[in-house]
């Protein structure tokens, strides 16, 4: 069985509560909180918010990438969060060091060097100014003692169901997720992050019955069953099915809709397979209902390789 370690960051927390103050659909999300603390910032906060406005509309995931670089760093919950912004030119050289950062997307290690350096002087004034409005306060009273009550409800979730090992079963690029480090943060959104491969973000506002539907959607859209799918030799129903299809152009040829298909049957297959309902599979695309079915009937033996299996079911399919 595999154990999660659940994890919890009023640093972390604090950077996803500023980015609420910087995106519409975030703000919309925890309006009270935000309205609660957001009025009461003083002038200088209000112009470092703007700046950093301007940043963060041109480059939308660098809130997201300062959680990754902050994740991994053995400082994070040893400093208290004002001081470890002060130091974000020595975390910029230590996340350069890091094995974590040869991994990294390109993207990320531009805004290491870029928008990073810019955005934490910033950062730390707005931090400053909220744990003046006892902002620290109101998170440790209101805030870690739900999410703790939380972490239990995932714990016999994620261990009654084994979620990672099942998805894992299924997962043919990636081993996602990993058991490493799961972060449950107030402010993060609704739905599941992962972060640099290894650790991921969940917010109390995905119920732990909806968390396993969450996992299965983002593992399965990551992955590439497209090579698997190549073996098959369309009928004449199936050719007549994508042509029809009015996104038919966007698929890159008919494997493309095939694996679309087999995508929308796997997330349907493994969310039920957990004992958990699944909508219906769209009418659009009625190939994915076939898979499904087949999925039902054909149970993949856990000896049997992932490839070997969608290979096998797409030849059955054939001509």
């Amino acid at each position: 069985m595999s154990i999660v370690n659940f994890e919890i960051s009023y640093t972390l927390d604090v950077l996803f509560y500023i980015e609420c103050m910087l995106n519409r659909e975030k703000c919309r999300l925890y309006d009270d909180e935000v309205s609660r603390f957001m009025p009461m910032l003083g002038t200088v906060s209000d112009q470092q918010l703007a700046k950093l406005h301007n940043i963060y509309m041109s480059s939308p995931d660098s809130i997201h990438n300062i959680v990754a670089m902050l994740i991994t760093n053995p400082e994070l919950h040893t400093w208290k969060s004002t001081d470890l912004f002060d130091n974000h030119k020595n975390l910029a050289v230590s996340f350069k060091r890091s094995k974590v950062y040869k991994n990294a997307t390109p993207a990320l290690k531009k805004f290491v060097t870029g928008e990073f350096l810019r955005m934490m002087p910033l950062i730390k004034t707005i931090v400053h100014d909220l744990e003046r409005l006892e902002f620290k306060k109101f998170w440790l009273e209101e805030c870690l003692p739900d999410l703790k009550e939380c972490i239990i409800e995932y714990e016999t979730e994620l261990g009654r169901l084994n979620i990672i090992e099942l998805i894992n079963g299924w997962v043919v690029d990636k081993r996602l997720p990993t058991t490493d480090q799961w972060y449950l943060l107030t402010y993060s959104g609704n739905e599941y992050q992962p972060v640099l491969r290894s650790c991921s973000i969940i917010s109390p506002m995905i119920s732990a019955n909806e968390l396993f539907a969450q996992i299965v959607e983002y593992a399965v859209q990551v992955n590439d069953y497209r090579k698997f799918c190549k073996g098959l030799k369309p009928t004449v129903t199936l050719k007549a099915e994508h042509k029809a299809h009015p996104l038919s152009k966007s698929f890159k040829g008919i494997i493309g809709y095939v694996e679309v298909c087999l995508k929308m049957a796997l997330k349907k297959y493994l969310t039920e397979l957990a004992g958990k309902t699944y909508t219906d599979l769209s009418e659009d695309y009625p190939f994915a209902s076939v898979l499904y079915e087949y999925m039902k009937a054909n149970e993949r033996l856990k000896v049997q390789l992932v490839g070997d299996y969608v290979g096998k079911m797409m030849k059955s399919f054939g001509k």
